[in-house]
C-alpha cells in the first residue's frame, strides 16, 4: 500500500510549501502584467478530465489514454479513499468544489491490474491568479524538488535521487522530475511531468518498481485529438 501511494502523498506534500517559497520579485513581476490576468479562467469544473470505459481525457491539459483491460481507473470514491478525502462519496461536482476551495485535486488514480505495483496519478492544482502567472514548470520543479525529497523521507525513502530534466510525453518536451529511492529492501522509480495550463498545474507521475516500466506506463498518454 505504501508502495503505491507514494506518488500522491509525496506530491501532496509541496502545495503549500511550493506556494511559500516563491520569490518575492517573481511575484511582483506577476502583478505587473495585468493582460495575463486578464485570460478568461478555466472553471474548477473544466479543468477536471474525464474518465469513461477506462479512458481518461483532459480537454485542458490536451491529453487521453487508454488503460485498456489490464489497468483499472479507480472510481472517485476510491480516489477519495487513496487521497484520505473526508467525504464518504465523491462525485465530479465535490472534486471540483475540492479543487475550488483547497486548491487541488486527485483527477486520476490508475493502477496496473497485476502484482507489479505500477500506476499513475494526476494531480491539478491551482496557483491562483499571481502564481498561475509567476509560476511556470521549470520554477515549480526547481522549488517541488527540496521539498520532495523531503516528503519521501519522512515516509522512510531512503538514498534519493532527484533529477530535474525534460521528457517527451504526449508528443511534446515537458519539464519533468525523475526520483529514485529505496524502501523495504527494494528500489523505486518515479517520474513527474508538469503541464501548466493558465493557472492550473498538473503533475503526471508515473509509478513503478522496474525503471523500464516508468516509459511503458506514461507512453499509454497521447495528444488529444
Amino acid at each position: 500500500v505504501l508502495l503505491s501511494m507514494t506518488a500522491c502523498g509525496a506530491q501532496a506534500a509541496t502545495e503549500t510549501a511550493v506556494e511559500s517559497a516563491v520569490e518575492a520579485p517573481a511575484a511582483e513581476e506577476a502583478a505587473e502584467a495585468p493582460a495575463a490576468q486578464e485570460e478568461a479562467e478555466v472553471s474548477a469544473e473544466d479543468a477536471l478530465g474525464t474518465k469513461v470505459d477506462n479512458v481518461y481525457a483532459s480537454g485542458m491539459l490536451g491529453i487521453r489514454a487508454d488503460f485498456g483491460d489490464d489497468w483499472t481507473i479507480l472510481s472517485d470514491e476510491e480516489v477519495a479513499q487513496v487521497m484520505g478525502y473526508t467525504a464518504d462519496s465523491i462525485s465530479d461536482k465535490d472534486l471540483a468544489e475540492l479543487l475550488r476551495n483547497s486548491g487541488s485535486t486527485c483527477d486520476l488514480y490508475a493502477m496496473a491490474n497485476d502484482q507489479s505495483g505500477d500506476n499513475v496519478n494526476i494531480q491539478l492544482e491551482d496557483l491562483g491568479i499571481i502564481y498561475g502567472i509567476a509560476l511556470n514548470e521549470q520554477k515549480y520543479a526547481e522549488l517541488a524538488a527540496p521539498q520532495l525529497e523531503k516528503a519521501f523521507g519522512q515516509m522512510g525513502v531512503s538514498n534519493i535521487k532527484i533529477e530535474t530534466g525534460t521528457y517527451s510525453f504526449a508528443g511534446k518536451d515537458r519539464v519533468s522530475l525523475q526520483i529514485t529511492g529505496e524502501t523495504n529492501g527494494m528500489t523505486i522509480y518515479e517520474r513527474m511531468v508538469l503541464i501548466k495550463s493558465g493557472k492550473y498545474m498538473a503533475t503526471i507521475t508515473a509509478f513503478s518498481l522496474q525503471e523500464s516500466s516508468i516509459d511503458t506506463v506514461l507512453n499509454r498518454f497521447e495528444a488529444a485529438a
